[in-house]
């Protein structure tokens, strides 16, 4: 401990003998060098002396500075003359002297609060290279909307599939198991047509390679023994109708696509 470096709390804390081993000795090793913190020690001594005298009378409520007096004195605010009125009163008065003592801790913290600070390291290469690995791939993407459908059209198509009537005649064959009819209808659930489509790995692909019925909506409805029934919507692009992981794996024990040509 230097005398740049003068003890705050430990000082208080030596003069009322609360400061034990070590760190009694290391306030002790100061004062042997600094005049300034032994000048201090000395007349506090003497002012705690002098209220031991029989003559003496503690201070009243009424006499002890106000707080904004207790808080210049420790920063040294106030002119010579009531720096003396208050450090005599402080030498005297332990309430006043714990309200300083407060000050010291609360000063001391403050000097030694380290702020934290957000690191700083580099990004490793490899991060960036998976972020624009990211950036590049579908999954980063907007996914399209899928289309909607009314609750009118969903059960103008519900009717379509129980009465088949008017559902066209282009069913899959034994001959070719993987050719899946496509009905079209208007957006009043009109039915204009049917397309053929084979089923590809996952896709419809338009029997003749046709596209035009690309960014049209499709609609799909799918049958369980549960009676449940489920619907899935997309679009056709260009010549393909790409088949969601529910439509490929499904065991619906009928499976309807209708393509909306509004």
């Amino acid at each position: 401990m230097t005398e740049a470096s003068h003890p705050d709390q430990e000082l208080f804390d030596y003069m009322t003998s609360r400061l034990k081993g070590d760190a009694a000795y290391a306030v002790e090793a100061h004062l042997a060098g600094c005049s300034e913190c032994t000048e201090f020690v000395r007349s506090v001594s003497f002012l705690r002396d002098f209220k031991a005298e029989p003559a003496f009378h503690e201070p009243s409520a009424a006499q002890h500075p106000t707080i904004a007096q207790l808080a210049e004195f420790f920063y040294g605010l106030p002119s010579s003359e009531d720096r003396g009125t208050v450090a005599g009163h402080v030498a005297v008065c332990t309430d006043c002297a714990d309200e300083i003592a407060q000050y010291t801790a609360t000063e001391h913290a403050a000097n030694n609060y380290q702020v934290s600070r957000p690191a700083t390291a580099k990004v490793p290469d490899a991060a960036w290279e998976l972020i624009r690995d990211w950036e590049d791939s579908v999954f980063s993407k907007p996914k399209e909307a899928h289309p909607q459908i009314s609750d009118d059209l969903l059960k103008r198509l519900s009717a379509l599939i129980e009465s088949k009537s008017e559902m066209g005649s282009k069913p899959a064959t034994a001959e070719s198991p993987d050719m899946i009819p496509v009905t079209v209808v208007d957006g009043s659930g009109r039915v204009q047509g049917v397309e053929l489509f084979r089923r590809v790995s996952g896709k419809l692909e338009h029997a003749d390679q046709s596209e035009r019925w690309h960014e049209k909506p499709v609609h799909t409805l799918m049958d369980f023994e549960s009676g449940q029934r489920v619907l899935v919507s997309t679009r056709v692009k260009r010549h393909c109708i790409e088949l969601t992981k529910d439509e490929s794996n499904a065991t619906a024990i009928r499976t309807t696509f209708f393509i909306i040509d509004e």
